[in-house]
């Protein structure tokens, strides 16, 4: 009697839960008593569920494995596709049997007596099964983009405070809210960008309350940053921002040695984004506050400077665009230097010296904002200038889409009326319809209320504090308030005004910087 081992294989979970792995061992079994074949229990490999294209598989190892020891004479494969899908991958398995002795019989597949025939076969074979999987991957995808598209399917992968629903019937997928979930993330948005809490604390008071995080564990600065800037917490999902980079593979790592060996993510152009809406777990408003906060965080943070600086961030080179790095002299003078100037200048950029002392611009500028404070009507005019206006296309497509929704309703009614859903059925395809209503009403009624226009006296007020006091951090806040940048020259300070005060704005100082 021959040992024989069998090898099965099917590739997704559904493929698993369906059967038809046990269809492909029942065949084998049939296939080795009707040839005089033993196969024991321990050489029985199966991958369920598991992809083809790699050779990283447990059931396949096993094999590989018990080859090598020549336990068994012959192995039993339904076809080369099982065996793997990469044509690559087969001839690697299909070589080591080889070198070992050990003969493969695939149930699917003529038996030849030429060995070159056979092996030709064989790389047909696995030229067919590669083509089949892109293929499949090609439709699949396509599909599910579609689906995206047409508002029929969510992404799979929902954020914390969300929960995935497949669809079942004729009711599409969605997000449900884990409303335990949506507090923690409506408390960790108010802390942040209401309170002004620092990332650190939020995680501290989080893990003093034992909420476990996203991954069940102690929450932490990076998981924090990562939940804050989730634009589905206001009630907007995106699918395919990111691609495979594949260019990248091989290339020397930039940090630590050796090579790169998978593709790198790489953004999408912003016009080639799906845009999904999901239930909201924050307020509009709210969510931009966080993100005009991360940003200024980002932009001033202090890192590990220990020492304080008026302008950091601020002062920008006019030759190479780089920003100004502060300095403080032993005495206590401070400056900002340009350190791509010299020998650390990009190749594009010529020599050049650009250095700024702390207390001649600080007078100058100081005296820029008093002179504003004697011509309010500028402020006022170039702040009005500003206010957005809800854009018309906005409200084209919230009123297109609530449309959509409301046939969508009435035929659902339709349908409950002509008995052909029970009430259970209408209340689970009804539900994620009203709470799309709902949140095209809540954008509306937001879009409609009346924008207040920031009081003239109060920034006044402000302005003149500001001035009058020396407290560093209230001179530092109105300046990163009121200013974008500061443009240095060779013989100007240019400011640039987050409120476009005027089309050119140059402070010449008194002395030419060296």
């Amino acid at each position: 009697m021959i040992t024989a081992a069998l090898y099965a294989r099917v590739s997704s979970r559904n493929q698993a839960e369906a059967g038809t792995i046990t269809s492909q061992i029942a065949a084998l079994d049939a296939y080795a008593e009707a040839h005089d074949m033993h196969i024991a229990p321990e050489h029985r490999f199966v991958d369920d569920g598991v992809s083809g294209r790699f050779l990283a598989r447990r059931g396949l190892d096993g094999l590989r494995d018990a080859a090598m020891t020549k336990a068994f004479e012959v192995v039993l494969c339904l076809s080369p596709d099982r065996l793997a899908r990469e044509m690559g991958a087969q001839h690697v398995v299909l070589y080591e049997l080889q070198r070992y002795g050990v003969a493969i019989h695939f149930l699917n597949q003529p038996t030849f007596s030429d060995s070159r025939e056979a092996r030709f076969w064989q790389q047909m074979q696995g030229l067919l099964a590669e083509w089949e999987r892109n293929l499949i991957q090609d439709r699949m995808r396509r599909g599910r983009r579609f689906r995206l598209q047409q508002g029929l399917s969510v992404p799979v992968q929902a954020p914390y405070g969300y929960h995935y629903q497949k669809a079942q019937g004729q009711q599409r997928s969605q997000w449900l809210v884990i409303e335990q979930e949506a507090q923690v993330v409506r408390k960790i948005f108010s802390w942040y960008a209401e309170e002004g809490r620092p990332l650190n604390a939020i995680a501290r008071s989080l893990n003093e309350e034992q909420i476990p995080s996203p991954a069940g564990k102690q929450w932490g600065r990076s998981t924090l940053h990562h939940l804050l800037q989730q634009p589905a917490y206001k009630g907007v999902a995106y699918y395919g921002r990111t691609r495979a980079d594949y260019s990248v593979v091989g290339q020397p790592r930039k940090q630590g040695r050796g090579r790169l060996l998978t593709p790198r993510s790489q953004m999408r152009p912003a016009d080639e984004w799906i845009r999904i809406s999901v239930p909201s777990l924050v307020s509009e408003a709210l969510w931009q506050a966080a993100q005009e906060r991360r940003t200024m965080q980002a932009r001033f943070s202090r890192r590990n400077s220990q020492r304080q600086y008026l302008f950091r961030g601020l002062l920008v080179c006019h030759v190479c665009g780089y920003t100004l790095q502060g300095r403080t002299s032993s005495n206590g003078r401070v400056t900002y230097h340009c350190m791509r100037g010299g020998k650390n200048r990009p190749p594009d950029v010529s020599e050049h010296h650009c250095i700024v002392e702390e207390s001649t611009l600080q007078s100058l500028l100081w005296q820029d904002l008093s002179a504003l404070l004697r011509q309010p009507e500028r402020v006022q005019r170039a702040w009005e200038a500003l206010f957005p206006v809800t854009a018309p296309e906005q409200r084209t497509q919230r009123e297109r889409r609530r449309k959509q929704l409301q046939q969508r309703r009435q035929r659902l009614l339709t349908a409950y009326e002509a008995e052909i859903y029970s009430l259970e059925e209408l209340q689970k395809a009804l539900n994620p319809v009203m709470a799309e209503l709902q949140e095209i009403e809540r954008q509306e009624t937001d879009a409609a209320l009346p924008t207040e226009t920031p009081s003239l006296e109060q920034f006044q007020h402000g302005i003149q504090l500001a001035l009058e006091t020396s407290d560093f951090e209230t001179r530092q806040e109105v300046i990163r308030l009121l200013i974008e940048r500061i443009l240095v020259t060779d013989d100007a300070f240019i400011p640039e005004y987050v409120v476009p005060l005027s089309s050119s704005c140059r402070l010449d100082p008194m002395f030419r910087k060296t």
